[in-house]
């Protein structure tokens, strides 16, 4: 009776806290423990073992006490988010050598 009680109180938990990778981004890890009834170290151990088994992606800040979600990306969509990454680099780099470029052409008719 005790080990199926305790068994499923583990199952709630990391139910609840499969809902939460899905619905959050990021978590304090105090808020997370009182939500799902937890002390702060149960709720640490519990959301370890889920990342553990790959079950949620998370990473720990226990520095800043916050919990990072992270849903799971393809590989094409890894590549598709540097791509757009970089194209915005690109562009930021462009104006600002745009406006060196311009800011020179001013002082040197200046001078």
């Amino acid at each position: 009776g005790k080990k199926r009680w305790k068994d499923f109180k583990v199952r709630v938990v990391e139910h609840n806290m499969r809902i939460m990778a899905k619905y959050y981004t990021r978590a304090r890890t105090q808020k997370m423990a009182e939500l799902l009834d937890l002390t702060k170290d149960e709720a640490e151990q519990f959301l370890s073992n889920l990342v553990s088994n790959k079950t949620i992606s998370a990473k720990i800040d226990r520095l800043q006490d916050i919990v990072t979600f992270q849903q799971k990306k393809s590989p094409q969509e890894i590549l598709n988010d540097w791509s757009v990454n970089l194209n915005s680099l690109m562009t930021i780099i462009n104006k600002t050598c745009h406006l060196i470029n311009k800011e020179k052409t001013v002082h040197a008719v200046r001078s």
